[in-house]
């Protein structure tokens, strides 16, 4: 008795060791097991809805431990199941049937095969979770690309994917002791699926940097394949060279900026930054014509800081791609992040940088 104790014991404490450093992975046998691994995954690249949505359908196919067992609890400890179930989610969750009688009447499981919800991109615009001032933020769009491969197009000679966190564990990273440099510009980023499957998203919702004369946009590197054809991505999709989407926005400033290029050549860009708006390129579609976008009124009520033209922007970006960054997934779940190569170039001969060190 007293060794199975002790045995008892360890494993509780090896799975509380897992909860503690988020790497508890919860499993379970049968169909239901196999839906849990197909819906970890689906939450790892973005796809929470659809996450959600393949859990559910497995329900009636769980199997209990015995007579006390009433719901597979265990899945509130895992890194990226646990966030899907909201207490709303919880109720619908426990008032599935689940059992044989529920498999009998269900039939074969119907792993819901719907789109991702589509978010869009305008929520960016809304406030903050935690209501503080307006944040910069920047993101990438590559299309034809997984997001395991933005590190190789992105990132550094040796960037690699990190550990998944959550926006508040990013959010606190900022204050950590760090040095910053106007030298370079390089952004923690957060990856997963745009909406389509076709597209993919590196966020940096907490930019520091500013767009300056040796801003450099990476649309162009981003749409450029990296990896070789035909090699095996971890979120099972294809490399290749496509087109790419940057934004960058600093609602304070009223700065908004917008780049795309496609297979290695910038096609068009604008930056607006207060009354002046500087073009670069081709001709810019007419649904995203900045002086369309951002010389209307301003809707009522926006207050001391209009965000009317950033937000018509968002919506027509949104709109001309047939993007979404997932909003739940961002601000809720948890994901995968990179550093991304300098978005300016190095100053040259006559130009002056600043360092500063924090936390020291």
């Amino acid at each position: 008795m007293s060794s199975g104790s002790d045995e008892h014991r360890e494993a509780a404490e090896e799975i509380l060791r897992e909860v503690t450093e988020r790497t508890f992975r919860y499993t379970a046998g049968g169909p239901f097991g196999e839906a849990v691994e197909r819906a970890r995954e689906q939450a790892r690249w973005g796809r929470t809805e659809t996450a959600w949505r393949t859990l559910l359908a497995a329900i009636p196919r769980w199997a209990p431990l015995g007579p006390d067992h009433l719901a597979p609890v265990g899945l509130l400890a895992d890194p990226f199941l646990g966030p899907l179930i909201t207490p709303d989610r919880g109720r619908e969750l426990l008032a599935t049937p689940r059992g044989p009688e529920a498999v009998e009447h269900s039939g074969e499981a119907d792993e819901a095969r719907e789109a991702e919800p589509a978010d869009g991109l305008v929520w960016l615009a809304d406030p903050p979770p935690n209501n503080s001032r307006p944040e910069s933020y920047r993101f990438v769009l590559v299309e034809e690309a997984g997001p395991a491969e933005l590190p190789a197009r992105l990132g550094g000679q040796d960037a690699v994917l990190d550990a998944p966190v959550t926006y508040w564990e990013l959010n606190r990273r900022r204050f950590g002791g760090r040095v910053s440099s106007t030298y370079e510009d390089c952004a923690v980023v957060t990856v997963g699926h745009a909406g389509d499957s076709r597209w993919s998203f590196a966020l940096d919702l907490f930019a520091q940097g500013h767009i300056a004369s040796r801003f450099v946009s990476p649309a162009v590197a981003a749409s450029l394949g990296a990896a070789p054809r035909g090699a095996a991505l971890p979120d099972g999709t294809a490399p290749s060279g496509a087109r790419a989407v940057v934004v960058w926005c600093v609602p304070e400033r009223g700065l908004f900026h917008l780049s795309v290029a496609e297979r290695g050549i910038e096609r068009y860009a604008f930056t607006v930054d207060g009354p002046e708006v500087r073009r670069s390129g081709g001709p810019i579609p007419p649904g995203l014509d900045p002086d369309t976008l951002f010389t209307a009124p301003a809707a009522p009520g926006e207050g001391a800081l209009d965000r009317t033209g950033e937000r018509r922007a968002l919506t027509a970006i949104a709109a001309e791609f047939g993007v979404s960054l997932p909003r739940f997934a961002i601000t809720e779940g948890r994901l995968h992040t990179f550093t991304t190569r300098s978005w300016t170039r190095p100053p040259g001969p006559d130009e002056t940088y600043l360092v500063v060190t924090l936390g020291g």
